[in-house]
This record gives structure tokens, C-alpha cells and sequence, in this order.
């Protein structure tokens, strides 16, 4: 497992749709005041990559990390993350940076 703290950007936000609307909802609701939960997936049945992992923002899919970054978060504990920067680039599309905390630390995104 990778050495904490340790941050990465979430892969594919804008490569569908689906994603990228999610990840602009999560935007909507952390601006409301609402709590954001980040949590890493493991996707064993993707049809792309068995061992692909899926961040979800809020229970929403909002990406995956990297393939080069997969083995170092691999069995990140369900509360571990939370974003660190996201917002608009380029006009329209979307980005999203999340840190993976030490065990303990508070992991809960606050705006």
C-alpha cells in the first residue's frame, strides 16, 4: 500500500457524459454545504480492466485512477480520501484531485 498522505487526480472524469455530470453535482452540493464522501472501488468486472478502480464522490461514479497508480491504492480503507481541488478548466471540462489521508485523520471534504 502507498505511503500516506498522498494525492491523485481522478482519470476519465470527462470521458463520459455520466461522469462528468456526476462530478458536477457533487460540486453543487459541497457549494450547498452538504457532506462529501470520496471512496476508491475496486471494479474486478470491468470490461477494460479487472483490476480498474472506480472513485465515487457521494455513492456517484465520478472516474477511476490512473493504471499506473492502481497497485499503490489498492485496499485503501472506505473513508481514507477526500477531495482537495476540483472545479473547471478549458471552458467546460471538469477536474478532481483527492488526497488519501493517514488512518484517523478526518477525511470529510468542508467549503
Amino acid at each position: 500500500m502507498t505511503k500516506l498522505p498522498e494525492m491523485f487526480s481522478v482519470a476519465g472524469v470527462n470521458a463520459s457524459e455520466e461522469q462528468r455530470t456526476n462530478l458536477i453535482r457533487c460540486f453543487q452540493e459541497a457549494t450547498n454545504g452538504d457532506s462529501i464522501f470520496v471512496d476508491i472501488i475496486p471494479e474486478p468486472t470491468n470490461p477494460y480492466d479487472s483490476n480498474a478502480l472506480r472513485v465515487e464522490i457521494n455513492k456517484r461514479k465520478v472516474g477511476f485512477i490512473a493504471k499506473k497508480d492502481q497497485t499503490r491504492y489498492h485496499g485503501v480503507a472506505k473513508g481514507a480520501c477526500r477531495i482537495m481541488d476540483w472545479g473547471v478548466w478549458q471552458g467546460d471540462k471538469v477536474y478532481c484531485k483527492i488526497l488519501v489521508a493517514p488512518p484517523g485523520e478526518n477525511t470529510e471534504h468542508s467549503t
